[in-house]
């Protein structure tokens, strides 16, 4: 059985926000209502499915499995040759630029590089089309770039096992991950020392 789309049914976009959804689905529920169509039963079957769409999308774990389902079901175990790895990567580059806050799941996305990386190392390494290791390479660094530090140290190993020569690239977005996981995670503290400061700043000026 095909999977629905729940997006196309409520006309919205993957990575559009809860709002939008709840903005389509009033809209199209109004013009689809068996109260208004005299319950047609096309156009009852249509309500149906924007009910059922606005009930999967409008709950935030549900639209996240949903969005996953879409993307990642299934990932083809089965890989010849360079380009289907190279077809691998580009779901995962799907996902990743039609997810937002309320589908990403950057677990989810360090899991299928990694089996993707791990399961097809030697075909990687010993690819001696420079133009297939290049796209696969763009690809992957797309997707790879997104995680923050630690999915991103975990996943470092396998992809220099894999592209050696992009080792320093690796290390300079780590460091820079880690910067940014450092500020994140001492922000909050940050903000109290500088509203202090400038309350006793204030208070001496007073």
């Amino acid at each position: 059985m095909q999977q629905k789309n729940y997006y196309q049914i409520l006309q919205v976009d993957a990575n559009c926000t809860n709002d939008a959804i709840k903005k389509a689905y009033r809209k199209l529920a109004l013009q689809h209502h068996p109260d208004i169509t005299q319950n047609n039963p096309l156009q009852t079957q249509r309500f149906n499915e924007i009910k059922e769409a606005y009930e999967v999308l409008n709950n935030p774990e549900a639209r996240k499995k949903f969005h996953e389902k879409i993307y990642f079901n299934p990932l083809e175990p089965t890989v010849y040759n360079i380009h289907d790895v190279i077809a691998l990567a580009t779901k995962v580059d799907g996902y990743i630029k039609t997810a937002n806050k309320y589908t990403i799941d950057f677990t989810l996305i360090e899991l299928h590089l990694y089996e993707i990386l791990e399961s097809n190392q030697l075909l990687i390494q010993t690819c001696t089309n420079e133009v297939d290791k290049n796209n696969l390479w763009a690809l992957l660094y797309n997707c790879i770039k997104v995680l923050p530090y630690t999915p991103l140290q975990k996943l470092n190993p396998i992809v220099n096992n894999c592209f050696s020569d992009k080792a320093s690239l690796m290390n300079d977005l780590l460091y820079e991950k880690k910067q940014l996981s450092f500020l994140e995670k001492y922000k909050i503290y940050v903000a109290i020392l500088i509203a202090i400061l400038l309350c006793m700043f204030i208070a001496l000026m007073a």
